[in-house]
């Protein structure tokens, strides 16, 4: 019988910074603010807002950080999205294995 061989267990591959915003959940939470949540059946982290303010977009990450302000919506949606992606990978130490 082959001797058992101990590695250390490796994170995650992060996902693309250049995921798509539409891979989190958005929902309107009130007139002009847009909330994102992590994708699946928990929503377990909180990824983020964009607030509509005057003529800009105001990205704010999910630890409350502004982002930036933007003169489009998707792209400040983006901006969240690679936000959340750069600022909690990997995020599994948060989640029920």
């Amino acid at each position: 019988m082959p001797a058992a061989v101990l590695t250390e267990p490796q994170p995650p591959t992060p996902p693309s910074p250049a995921a798509d915003a539409h891979e989190l959940v958005w929902e309107v939470a009130e007139a002009g603010v847009w909330a994102a949540a992590e994708p699946g059946p928990r929503r377990a982290m909180h990824a983020g807002f964009v607030h509509h303010v005057g003529d800009r977009y105001l990205a704010v990450d999910g630890l409350g950080a502004g982002i930036g302000a933007f003169v489009d919506l998707v792209v400040a949606q983006s901006a969240v999205a690679l936000a959340f992606r750069t600022t909690f990978v990997p995020s599994i130490w948060m989640r029920e294995v």
